[in-house]
């Protein structure tokens, strides 16, 4: 009896290990056309060849990604080497769909997780999505959460002045709140306080103009802020420097698929007390001056005086 039950479990550990066995195989052999063109896909990352693997996308991605900004978002990663994620630990198939999973080094030698998104286009398995992580649920494209590179943050920053210096000129800020505030902002703040934050800029008729003819001084290494309802806030901090005297700002940016979305705004008055200590030493050496008292007022700047009173 003993010897019969022994045989009847080596039989069914047998059956299951040969089941578990199939199965595995049968993974492997259902995923390894989309692993293909993903592999493919990953290694002309790695070798710095965005257009080449732009082509291996969809039709998908490609409407929804053009193949320029792909490329910035490539080129901010520097992936140096990837990994896909062995057939062993792969799912099925779902129809046209398929879903891998992998990790990407950077130049910093940092492991990437990644998650790829495969789907039939033609009858040819391409690439649908590539997201790092936090970036989910975010639709065809390449998305990682990633500091802008700093042509891409003086194009946002662009926007944000010229939309703020026409709120200026017409005395109205209804359209910078509409087309460049968050929807999470909309929802803490109403347009008047925002219109009443401003309304000296329109009393005085202040001119920040020349701000569209410069790039910003940017205060060192953007970098991202934790919020618990938000997530990581991209935190741009710096001034613009026009004649006769410098602009600071200071935004909050939340990323707002596909975008980011302005989520907390300073902008000062022409004036270098406003900078900051370093902001302002900055501006002296760039200008010729020698007089530091300049960026300062009775002891301390007026930034620090005044910190964190005006953003919204």
């Amino acid at each position: 009896m003993k010897r019969y039950i022994l045989r009847l479990v080596i039989a069914m550990f047998m059956l299951f290990s040969a089941c578990i066995g199939g199965l595995m195989m049968w993974v492997a052999a259902d995923t390894t056309e989309s692993a293909e063109t993903a592999e493919e896909f990953l290694a002309h990352l790695a070798l710095r060849q965005p257009h080449e693997a732009y082509a291996l996308t969809s039709a998908l991605f490609r409407a929804e990604q053009t193949e320029e900004r792909f490329t910035e978002v490539i080129e901010t990663v520097l992936f140096l080497d990837y990994e896909l994620q062995s057939w062993r630990d792969r799912t099925l198939e779902r129809g046209d769909a398929s879903q891998l999973r992998g990790t990407m080094k950077d130049d910093f030698g940092i492991n990437i997780p990644i998650s790829i998104d495969m789907a039939k286009d033609g009858g040819e398995w391409r690439v649908l999505s590539l997201t790092g992580p936090v970036r989910t649920g975010l639709g065809p494209g390449a998305w990682f959460q990633t500091i802008p590179n700093e042509p891409e943050l003086q194009r946002m920053l662009k926007e944000v002045f010229i939309e703020f210096i026409q709120g200026v000129e017409d005395g109205d800020f209804t359209a910078f709140y509409n087309d460049i505030m968050s929807k999470a902002f909309h929802i803490r703040r109403p347009l008047f306080d925002l219109q009443r934050g401003y309304q000296h800029f329109v009393d005085k008729e202040i001119d920040i103009s020349a701000v569209k003819d410069v790039d910003a001084v940017l205060d060192g290494v953007q970098a991202f802020e934790p919020n618990a309802v938000l997530g990581n806030l991209l935190l741009i901090d710096g001034y613009y420097p026009i004649t006769p005297l410098p602009v600071h700002f200071r935004f909050r940016f939340n990323w707002q698929h596909p975008e980011w979305k302005l989520d907390g705004v300073l902008v000062d008055e022409p004036d270098p007390v406003l900078l900051t200590p370093s902001q302002c030493m900055s501006w002296l050496v760039a200008e010729g001056e020698v007089d530091v008292s300049r960026c300062f007022a009775e002891g301390l700047t007026n930034r620090e005086k005044t910190e964190g009173q005006t953003t919204p």
